[in-house]
């Protein structure tokens, strides 16, 4: 199946990290599988050509403009592929002039995010060929927008990294031995982009009215526009307990050396980091938003607390502090938990079935226009 990705830009995001992981999988499953970003580069960028998976920009240099794809009619018409996954919020924008321009082409939205769908978007769900999201709860949205239920495909996501739970124990050691953090020390992890959405501000706040006494410790991983405001705030409300270590593109150590993952972000329906976090055994503390309560399982993973529920959360965050057993506990069933629900190949292989149903429901049509 000739299958083409279209992505506005290779940013280190979620779905971008998701759009590279699954066509470096299907590319070596022997699928002719293609990238086309409306920009030129990015951090991602490098894993396709290392996987060999052809990779063209629509920008021939990088205006910074997202939504500008120059030539995207032309270039899909020199492609002739048999599917057009289209994903993140800009390129859904333009999935459904894509399937009104080339009827006889299998156009795949997607529905990923937490952030409110721009109109256009919404519109696009309805025009095309079929829909793939991560979450139980978009899918009930997205019925209720008109979209056909038979047209929709469920398939949450995967880990896209090469980690495994057996590689954690010698990294935790060495890692912990090199931040010089103590046996007893609990670290809570986060790791994501600094966005506004993402609300580092409000974990940093929280943290800092932590008993001083309690041996623990928040380290945030990742880089974006709110990174220096945290680090002011972080540096004046506890600069002992509260680390910012910036960017880093394979956060493994620090997942490695860390107990408990936490997150309060209102900007993802299903947050990748909850999946590599509990991949690796870490249990975790999330607030409720959208689709995050289908990430884990409340009481056996981890805890899902109500985002305007302060003690909640502080509860949540005590107990795992305090109760190294139920930690323990905790961690086995995470691992065992993303093992079974977030497997790489079991990703990759829901995805291509889906996309595969969606491309012979519309064999009928592209009979007609061929």
């Amino acid at each position: 199946m000739r299958v083409l990705i279209l992505q506005d830009y290779l940013r280190c995001g979620g779905t971008e990290r998701q759009s590279v992981h699954l066509a470096r999988q299907l590319h070596a499953e022997g699928n002719d599988v293609s990238v086309l970003t409306f920009r030129p580069g990015g951090l991602l960028s490098e894993e396709l050509g290392r996987a060999g998976v052809p990779h063209l920009a629509l920008q021939p240099l990088d205006t910074c403009l997202n939504f500008l794809a120059p030539g995207l009619f032309r270039a899909l018409r020199r492609h002739r592929p048999q599917v057009i996954l289209c994903m993140g919020r800009t390129t859904n924008c333009y999935a459904g002039f894509v399937q009104h321009r080339f009827p006889e082409i299998a156009v795949v939205g997607t529905v990923r995010t937490g952030k409110p769908l721009p109109a256009l978007n919404r519109w696009s769900l309805c025009q095309v060929s079929g829909v793939l999201t991560n979450t139980n709860w978009w899918r009930l949205r997205l019925i209720q927008m008109g979209v056909d239920p038979g047209r929709i495909a469920v398939v949450a996501n995967g880990l896209t990294r090469d980690w495994s739970l057996e590689q954690r124990l010698p990294s935790r050691e060495r890692r912990r031995e090199e931040l010089q953090v103590g046996a007893s020390t609990v670290v809570f992890l986060n790791v994501a982009g600094f966005r506004n959405g993402k609300r580092h501000a409000r974990l940093i706040e929280f943290f800092s009215t932590l008993d001083p006494d309690w041996d623990c410790r928040l380290w945030l991983v990742g880089d974006g526009r709110q990174w220096r405001r945290c680090q002011r705030l972080a540096e004046r409300l506890a600069p002992r307990r509260i680390r910012l270590v910036g960017y880093d593109a394979d956060p493994f150590a620090w997942y490695s050396a860390a107990d408990v993952a936490v997150s309060v972000s209102h900007e993802d329906a299903l947050p990748n980091f909850l999946v590599e976090a509990q991949t690796l055994g870490l249990p975790v503390v999330a607030t409720e938003y959208k689709g995050v309560g289908e990430a884990l399982r409340h009481g056996e993973t981890g805890y899902l607390v109500a985002a305007r529920d302060p003690d909640a959360f502080r509860s949540a965050i005590e107990e795992l502090y305090f109760d190294a057993e139920r930690r323990r506990r905790m961690s086995q069933q995470a691992a065992a938990f993303a093992a079974r629900y977030y497997s790489s190949g079991l990703r990759v292989s829901k995805t291509f079935d889906a996309l595969s149903r969606f491309h012979s429901m519309h064999l009928g049509s592209a009979e007609r226009y061929a």
